[in-house]
């Protein structure tokens, strides 16, 4: 489907200073500080229980309940509707043989069953994980394909997006959740010379499939959807038909399958999010408001110093986001300063701001967050903020 709309060139702006002065109805209460072990990073596992892990070793309330004597953990995904966790290790034989991508199952128990095993490719990356439908979508970049499994292991199916392509390090395979439906933004060439080079896809009950339509854009790469199905997606599209990019901003309708605005961007957003119809997007400076069907009416917040933005949550109505004010290379990488949140209530449409650690430097910087609890956690390095959201 080819989508053709004119762009403004005629931009309305309004703006607003977000200062320590702003503060949402909803309230951000420190209740507690507590320390893990040395390159633990935390997970909240349930009301009572706190997991932590580092790249060999999973803790359950600091009790070791699961161990690798090779390769590397890479991550965990929770499923709390099953009170499950998933944690997820890496083996690389060498020798350009495919690696070993090991699951292991937890309950709040510790282990539960024996782990199974999938084969990752040579010179593959590791897959993207999404837990849905209480399933796992293990989704493939380089191939533009997807594969589907039960939680005890046992394999559905692989599913192609685009039959046989190239395969290929510099494409991208995006996923959203949004009202219980699964969909993917994926890209069938390489090319940056290629425009209209984003299709939209809805994963539907038999797993397959369901192409929706292209965006005009050549990579993807911030999006979401809100509440009334149009989905914003952040990406580049080839200038002039080059390989330069130009950054763009689309608003597509899951209703209607087809585009509804379009607006060229300065740069590309930090992070991108939606309220109350309208979508936000996040710059080192500023943050925009968009209306969805006139792009060219921004209404922007200032910041009051240029940030980084490290991590996103969306925690019952408020969006939390944390920040930095500085980076500066180390001999072990990163070194972050100055860490605050920018906490916007989806409500009162206010911002607030709260300094977290203004002095300290860290290397690891987290934010996490249980589903459906008011709760979530600020790790830097070995320390953790637990922070409770009040009416």
């Amino acid at each position: 489907m080819h989508v053709s709309f004119k762009i403004s060139i005629y931009t309305i702006f309004s703006f607003t200073l977000l200062s320590s002065n702003i503060y949402s109805n909803n309230k951000i209460i420190l209740e507690k500080t507590f320390f893990v072990g040395e390159n633990q990073i935390i997970k909240p596992f349930s009301n009572s229980q706190i997991l932590t892990y580092t790249q060999t070793s999973v803790f359950l309330n600091n009790q070791k309940v699961y161990s690798i004597d090779a390769g590397k953990i890479t991550h965990i995904e929770i499923v709390r509707e099953k009170s499950k966790a998933f944690v997820f290790s890496i083996y690389n034989q060498g020798n350009k043989e495919p690696g070993k991508f090991t699951c292991q199952p937890i309950s709040e128990a510790g282990t539960e069953g024996p782990p199974w095993q999938i084969d990752i490719p040579y010179d593959f990356s590791l897959p993207k994980i999404t837990v849905y439908n209480n399933k796992l979508f293990f989704f493939w970049s380089e191939t533009q394909t997807y594969s589907v499994y039960e939680l005890n292991g046992m394999k559905i199916n692989t599913f192609n997006l685009f039959g046989e392509n190239d395969w290929d390090h510099e494409k991208k395979l995006l996923s959203i959740v949004q009202n219980n439906d699964l969909y993917l933004l994926g890209m069938p060439s390489a090319n940056l010379a290629k425009t209209e080079n984003v299709h939209l896809f809805k994963i539907g009950s038999t797993f397959k499939p369901i192409h929706y339509g292209k965006i005009e854009l050549t990579i993807p790469y911030n999006i979401t959807i809100s509440s009334n199905n149009m989905l914003a997606i952040a990406g580049t599209r080839s200038k002039n038909g080059q390989f330069e990019q130009q950054p763009y901003l689309y608003i597509y309708s899951l209703d209607k399958s087809e585009t509804i605005s379009g607006s060229i961007l300065d740069v590309l957003p930090k992070q991108i999010f939606h309220s109350q119809n309208h979508i936000f997007l996040t710059f080192k400076d500023r943050i925009n408001k968009y209306d969805p069907f006139n792009l060219s009416r921004i209404i922007t917040t200032l910041l009051e110093k240029p940030v980084f933005f490290l991590g996103i949550e969306q925690i019952k109505k408020s969006i939390i986001m944390v920040t930095a004010e500085k980076i500066d290379a180390d001999q072990t990488g990163p070194r972050f300063s100055g860490i605050s949140i920018i906490s916007f209530d989806k409500i009162s449409n206010n911002f607030a701001n709260y300094t977290v650690s203004p002095d300290q430097t860290y290397s690891k910087i987290n934010i996490s967050y249980l589903g459906n609890s008011s709760q979530f956690y600020i790790q830097l390095d070995r320390n953790i903020y637990q922070y409770r959201l009040e009416d």
